[in-house]
Parts: C-alpha cells; structure tokens; sequence
C-alpha cells in the first residue's frame, strides 16, 4: 500500500481527492501545511479530522513517513521549493496544476526531471477519459487529427492551464508560435501554429465558469468532444497512485508538461503585445505569471474556508464542520465545471 503525504492544503484538492485517494489503496499517512492560505495549526486540525496519524511541525519530518507526495499549493511560486526535500530523498512528487508560471522555474523542473528526480504534476483534463477514448479509436477509423479547437472558461492560467493541457493531449509538443486574435466581448482566441503544419485554436471565456470541450478537425470529418467532469479525478489519480508508489511511470512526459506552461506564457506575451509569439523567444527574465498574487487574491475567495476552520478551532465544531465541507465540494464543482 502506497504511503502518501499532502503538502500544502489551500485548494478543495485536498478535502475532495482524500477518499478517492483512500478507495484507490492508498494510505494517507501525514500532512504539512505552510500557513499560506490557512492560520498555522491547520495541517494538525486538518489530520484530527480526516483521522492522518501524522502532522509534523517541519516539512522534512515527512520524508520518512511517505512514499509520495501530492504538492497543492495554490502557489505555484514555491512549487518546485517544496517539493525539494522528497524528490533529494528519492520520493516521488505529483506537482498540482499550474506546475511553475514562469520559463525560469519552468527550465529548473525539467532539469529535477531530465536528472531522475521523480517530478510530475498538471491537469486531469491530459487524461480525460472522452479524449482517450477518441485518440484510441485507429486512425484510420477517426482520421488523421488536423486542428483543434479548445474552448474553456475563467483564465488563461490559473484555470485556464487545464484546457491547454486538454489541447496537449491532442497534440503533446511541436508548438513553435502562438498568435493573438484579440477578443469578442469577452471570448479571447489565440492560434497556436505546430511544426508539423497542424493549428489550434484556443477560446477564453474571460470570468465564466464553463465545461471544458474541443473539437477536433480530422481528415475523415469534425468531432466534438465534451469533458464530464465526474469521473476526472479518479481517472488522474489511477494513474498518478502507481507513479507515487514508485511502481509506475507519469503520465505525461515532462516535455509534455512543459509546453503547456510554454504555451501559456507565450500567449501572455501575445496578448501584450497584440502580436505572433515564437516558444523559442520566451525570455528567462520574464517574471511570467505571479503565483504569489494568485494566491493574495485566492484567500479572498475562500473566507468561508477559512471562517469556518476558526470557528471549528474555537468549538463551534458542527457548524465549522459542515461549512468547510461545502465549500470544499463547491469549489470541486466549479473547477471541473
């Protein structure tokens, strides 16, 4: 039975992943917790709760305790930082998404990766299973996959990096530019031109939640495809388990993975610029996207959490209890919508 630490414990991954995490075999044996988001002491409640025998004071005291761990930090900043500790030990880390926001941080997670550190992380939205599906129908059955379009909601990263990583299921690495089409009320288009002459289009649906869904332009007709968002994290975790157990491989390369955030940056870019951006001249020095300003902004959305936390601290348990649990679900909701 794999042995599993959750570090970190700002998003509804946390609450919503632990009993799938459970029916899957594993044993969720600690968590740590960096006060980010939550008042320090929250790992150690967090752990009473969910019946974890261990929340120890320092990250490091978790190494002997696991066989991997589930990084979550709803800020991406201090992913690779944490993650540190286990992969020097020859743990295996599951990275949450967006893995890093910037090319700087981006060239150090393939560099852990390329030197046999155990690294891998993103969306569950690469593994969907309606995408699976579709790419394993024989080519000469769905045809030859020309272009695609993705359409997805809120952002381009925060959010938004689970339909490009939905786009990269289609079409894991060759993007070499990315253009911006500017916007139509509040749906922004970019184009992302492969090196192999295929194209993608990419819709943003700017402060609206909404299902993630693609079609798919093949040489035998046109094909579109919606996510239902039951079923996603339990498809992701089946795979991400084994990997973390040390009995399986990831399930996305890390060059996969990292055209994504790629592609994501170089739409940034496009957007600034109002002009074609080639992946090649992504600069190192630019600051990228800010995961420490994500997750200023993401405290204010998860006052309830927080509130509800306190006041479970403070005795009030069964109401503290049920409000954390809601808002948990809801926002588990909201980010597969």
């Amino acid at each position: 039975m794999a042995r599993i630490g959750l570090v970190d414990l700002d998003t509804s991954h946390a609450v919503v992943w632990l009993p799938i995490l459970r029916e899957l075999g594993a044993e969720v044996t600690a968590v740590f917790d960096h006060a980010e988001l939550f008042p320090p002491g929250y790992a150690d409640h967090f752990a009473r709760k969910h019946e974890i025998p261990h929340s120890p004071a320092r990250i490091e005291d978790l190494v002997p305790l696991v066989d991997g761990v589930l990084s979550l930090s709803a800020n991406w900043n201090v992913h690779l930082d944490h993650a540190l500790p286990f992969l020097e030990a020859g743990i295996s880390v599951y990275v949450d998404k967006p893995i890093v926001g910037n090319v700087r941080d981006l060239d150090r997670f393939l560099t852990l990766a390329r030197c046999g550190a155990r690294l891998t992380g993103g969306s569950a939205l690469r593994i969907a299973p309606e995408v699976v599906a579709f790419l394993d129908r024989p080519e000469s059955d769905r045809g030859e996959i020309l272009q695609v379009d993705v359409y997805m909601g809120v952002d381009e990263f925060s959010y938004g990096i689970h339909g490009i990583e939905l786009l990269g299921a289609f079409f894991p690495t060759g993007a070499f530019e990315v253009s911006s089409l500017g916007a139509v009320r509040n749906i922004r288009s970019y184009r992302i031109l492969y090196g192999d002459g295929r194209a993608a289009f990419v819709h943003v649906a700017l402060g609206s939640r909404r299902p993630f869904s693609a079609v798919a332009l093949t040489a035998k007709g046109t094909f579109p495809i919606s996510v239902d968002p039951q079923g996603l994290y339990r498809a992701l975790l089946a795979r991400v388990v084994p990997f973390l157990a040390g009995e399986g491989e990831p399930h996305a390369d890390p060059d996969e993975l990292a055209e994504s955030i790629r592609i994501a940056l170089a739409m940034r870019e496009a957007r600034r610029t109002g002009g074609a951006v080639a992946l090649a001249d992504l600069r190192a020095d630019d600051p990228g996207f800010d995961g420490q300003a994500f997750i200023n902004e993401y405290r204010r959305g998860k006052l309830r959490s927080i509130r509800a936390y306190l006041s479970e601290r403070d005795g009030e348990k069964e109401e503290g209890e049920a409000e954390e649990t809601r808002e948990a679900q809801t926002e588990a909701a909201e980010e597969t919508a």
